[in-house]
């Protein structure tokens, strides 16, 4: 993008719409320092900046971190739109505001969805079901930026968005398996005092690693195990799924995980000896 406005001797308009992302940046910082949220990384888009932080296991802090980045511009916006020289930094900020209200990640507006749809679907639903949203997104967005470039005829900011959006889709399924790895550490229940308890029953065939899409924020997960005669014979928490798919590998079944039901750890173990190890169990589907 420096390339693109140095050739076409833009550099004060580049500055200035830099000077908006880092307001718009600033303020996500700014909101991670309060929330004590460590800040790991940031990669500089063509859209803008991306921060890459740690992953959170209360969603309303990530929707208050993602709603504070688009917020300051659009104050930013309503206060500059006010005086004549800051005319372009207002329309930058108002652009930006715009832009990261799009349902596509990893944008501010399709993270605050993700978040809102964590309670009702769970923390693996939501985020599949925005990834699905972003595919599509990304491609109307393309679309409709070489229809843009072809009426203008020189216009191609639509068009790179769009690009870098699908390029961005293997990032975030990178995401998605770190989520998975995240889920399984005892760290999204700790510090709890009082949560709410999500109780479903499985039969005792049903793949334990499946349970992961039943995790939901501030909520534990409570299973009760069924045999083949719909008799319920054991039940099993958040943490002893957790640990049992960390013990005995990507496939072990949920009757497997009982008390009763493990009379052999060694025999157990060489049953679900494939995808027994981590990285399997962050790579297979649920």
């Amino acid at each position: 993008m420096l390339l693109i406005f140095t050739a076409a001797g833009r550099l004060r308009e580049y500055a200035v719409i830099f000077a908006a992302a880092l307001l718009h940046e600033g303020a996500h910082i700014a909101v991670m320092k309060i929330l004590k949220i460590k800040c790991q990384n940031i990669k500089i888009m063509p859209y803008g900046l991306i921060i890459k932080s740690e992953m959170t296991k209360n969603p309303n802090e990530e929707i208050f971190v993602s709603a504070m980045g688009p917020a300051a511009n659009f104050f930013a916006f309503l206060i500059c739109v006010n005086f004549k020289n800051l005319t372009f930094f207002a329309l930058c900020n108002l652009a930006l505001f715009l832009l990261n209200l799009a349902p596509a990640l990893p944008l501010d507006g399709a993270v605050i969805i993700k978040a809102f749809l964590a309670y009702a679907k769970g923390y693996l639903i939501s985020y599949k079901i925005m990834l699905t949203v972003t595919k599509i997104t990304a491609v109307i967005t393309v679309i409709f930026g070489m229809i843009f470039l072809i009426i203008t005829k020189y216009n191609i900011s639509l068009l790179i968005i769009g690009m870098f959006l699908l390029y961005n889709i293997k990032n975030e399924k990178e995401n998605l398996i770190l989520l998975r790895k995240k889920l399984l550490c005892r760290d999204f229940l700790n510090g709890a005092k009082r949560f709410k308890i999500k109780h479903i029953g499985v039969a005792k065939d049903v793949c334990a690693l499946t349970l992961l899409s039943s995790y939901t924020p501030q909520c534990a997960l409570v299973v009760s195990v069924f045999d083949e005669n719909f008799k319920i014979i054991g039940t099993l928490s958040q943490a002893e799924i957790s640990d049992g798919i960390l013990k005995y590998g990507a496939r072990v079944k949920t009757g497997m995980l009982l008390r009763e039901d493990i009379t052999n750890e060694k025999q157990a173990e060489k049953n679900t000896s494939v995808g027994g190890k981590a990285d399997a169990i962050y790579r297979d589907g649920i």
